[in-house]
């Protein structure tokens, strides 16, 4: 919500930016254009979409290969003035979103998602862009070395029905979408029958009614959601890193083991499907489960909510969060001889944004107003973390120090689970005197303000994104919390060893907006009308690069390898 609004102001600032020269940059390493090309990117149009808050950018795991759409054209092959997808590697842009037959049509294409390594782009749009896509319906394609078809199969018909839908009048959202870390096998949702086993009837009336779990290696089409036959569309919600496990959601009883037509998580693996919402009571006439899962780096354990009470230590009918590991069900959002309590933990309708999940499952986090332990005194919504059977109270300060009543919200932990970073108005630390909203890190067993610097302080803060690690964290913050930060605007920031750096840099009240950054963070993206680079000569939201590789980072153990596939 935060972001949102951060880039609502963003827009608005882009449309009343003075037409100024690029002022001096002291921010803590290089900055480059990104949204530019051999032939444009100083025209009248953004390369950051803010009605879709900037979600159609994505930079590769190594920060080396950056994605963007914008309506300017950057390269001689774009004759549309339609939005197209680009990539910027190096010096590079090259125009993403063409194909064999097209490419220059009156058709917008959006970024839907790209392999780690940036080698593989998807995206959507409704222009025909192989000789296989014979309708102007909205269909997922793939760039690589060259671009094909992902949305298609054996026994695909060119219906009318879109695989894609308008997410807003400039976008086009793929739901139920996924790949594989090399982007091969791509999974996606669709309501068009595209292998002969999938038997669905009456899409054009109810599409939706229609939609299938499907896989997409090389030129094979694979049904993953067998049995919904129509009655039911299904959607996926997650695939494991080794794609061994694909988990989608349906009303479709698939197992005899689901008695009733509410909403329920299933998983796919080894060719046969079985349900993972399920306890020794469910029910008949169990309600929906919440659909927003977080699921293991090898998806053997599976965190969800529902209101249906799937264990009997369950005992009320608020919303709970549980997990699914080896075939039993594990009430999480309780505590052993205190029970659970009447506040939901996590909202039913708009799904659980502060559940986490630390890639080998170990580690478990969630929020509640319920007070789980003794140490929560009040009534306000609080982080939790469930490790080794015990519940933990992470959102406290110094000397088991609350908030004052204020609400503290999960926003992040380190792939090992040994950190938590959360937001909260609450002062939880000395350090924190004054009542803005600050990101706040607990690791083991102390919390430390995250959003603070050599100066300033007072205005909001939110969290951006960690390094696997967790050692080093970005935020963005209006405040001015080092000396090289001369203007009024939001920022972005990183926290690293103690110590804050200004990221975004600028000096001309413009916003900087977050937009994604290599894994280990020595590569950043954001997006700002202002002109930080003289190459940057419109008044236009652009995209930029920061290298902080000279930053003196603290060490940080890397990630542990995937399992193989």
């Amino acid at each position: 919500m935060i972001r949102s609004c951060r880039l609502a102001a963003l827009a608005l600032s882009a449309i009343l930016a003075l037409v100024a020269p690029a002022g001096a940059q002291a921010a803590a390493g290089p900055i480059g254009l990104i949204s530019t090309g051999p032939v444009g990117g100083n025209g009248d149009a953004d390369a950051c979409d803010v009605s879709i808050l900037c979600l159609d950018f994505e930079a590769s795991a190594d920060g080396t290969r950056a994605f963007f759409s914008t309506t300017e054209r950057l390269t001689a092959s774009d004759q549309d003035a339609s939005k197209d997808v680009y990539e910027r590697s190096g010096a590079t842009t090259t125009q993403v979103s063409t194909g064999t037959t097209g490419g220059n049509g009156n058709f917008d294409a959006t970024l839907q998602a790209i392999s780690e390594d940036g080698a593989r782009a998807f995206f959507g749009t409704y222009e025909p862009l192989t000789r296989d896509d014979l309708d102007l319906t909205s269909d997922v394609f793939e760039r690589s070395s060259e671009v094909r078809l992902v949305s298609t199969g054996a026994a695909s018909s060119n219906l009318q029905l879109d695989v894609c839908s308008d997410g807003t009048p400039s976008a086009l959202a793929c739901f139920g979408m996924a790949s594989a870390a090399g982007g091969d096998p791509v999974f996606f949702t669709s309501p068009e029958s595209l292998t002969f086993d999938d038997l669905d009837v009456g899409c054009f009336s109810a599409p939706a009614r229609c939609d299938d779990v499907y896989q997409r290696s090389g030129d094979k089409t694979t049904l993953m959601s067998a049995g919904t036959g129509g009655a039911s569309g299904a959607t996926l919600i997650a695939v494991s890193r080794d794609v061994a496990r694909v988990f989608f959601t349906t009303k479709a009883a698939l197992t005899s083991a689901d008695p009733d037509q509410a909403l329920d998580i299933y998983e796919r693996s080894g060719g046969s499907i079985k349900l993972v919402s399920t306890g020794p009571q469910s029910g008949a006439s169990g309600p929906d489960v919440v659909n927003d899962v977080r699921v293991s780096s090898d998806g053997s354990h599976v965190l969800f909510a529902t209101a249906e009470p799937l264990v009997a230590t369950d005992t009320d009918t608020a919303v709970d969060v549980y997990e699914r590991a080896g075939g039993v069900t594990t009430l999480v959002s309780a505590t052993p001889g205190r029970g659970n309590g009447p506040q939901d933990a996590c909202d039913r309708y708009r799904g659980c944004p502060g559940l986490a999940l630390s890639a080998d499952g170990a580690h478990v986090f969630f929020e509640t107003a319920d007070p789980l332990v003794a140490a929560d005194t009040d009534s306000a919504v609080d982080v939790y973390e469930r490790v080794g059977g015990a519940t933990k109270l992470v959102s406290e300060g110094t000397g088991g120090q609350l908030g004052g009543g204020a609400g503290a919200f999960l926003d992040s932990i380190s792939a090992d689970g040994t950190r938590a970073f959360f937001v909260t108005a609450g002062r939880l630390v000395s350090a924190d005197a004054d009542t803005g909203v600050d990101v706040y890190e607990r690791a083991g067993g102390v919390t430390s303000l995250v959003s603070v610097g050599t100066q300033g302080g007072g205005a909001d803060a939110s969290l951006q994104r960690v390094s696997a690690g967790g050692s080093r964290v970005f935020f963005s913050t209006p405040d001015q919390l080092v000396a090289e930060d001369t203007d009024q605007a939001s920022d972005v920031y990183v926290r690293a060893g103690g110590s804050t750096a200004l990221v975004s840099g600028g000096s001309a009240n413009q916003d900087a907006s977050f937009l994604d950054m290599s894994d280990d963070g020595r590569r950043v993206f954001f997006a700002t009308s202002e002109r930080l680079v003289p190459a940057d000569t419109d008044a236009r939201i652009d995209v930029y690069a920061a290298d902080l590789s000279a930053l003196p980072w603290p060490p940080e153990d890397p990630p542990p390898p995937p399992p193989p596939p």
